[in-house]
């Protein structure tokens, strides 16, 4: 446990801390869902465009 997260738990107690620990775990997960998905969406819309470009050289 990191000096903060004592430090943390110390001024506003267990119940607290664990509940703003729940909070940014589910703020990282959001983050990491919606870089998941614009990595996604930008990997489609490369793919996309090649074949737009394949097929438009024909």
């Amino acid at each position: 446990m990191t000096r903060t997260m004592t430090m943390t738990l110390k001024t506003v107690g267990a119940g607290r801390g664990a509940e703003m620990a729940r909070t940014r775990a589910q703020g990282t997960q959001f983050v990491r869902r919606v870089v998941s998905y614009g990595i996604l969406t930008s990997t489609l819309v490369a793919i996309a465009a090649q074949a737009l470009a394949h097929f438009v050289a024909r």
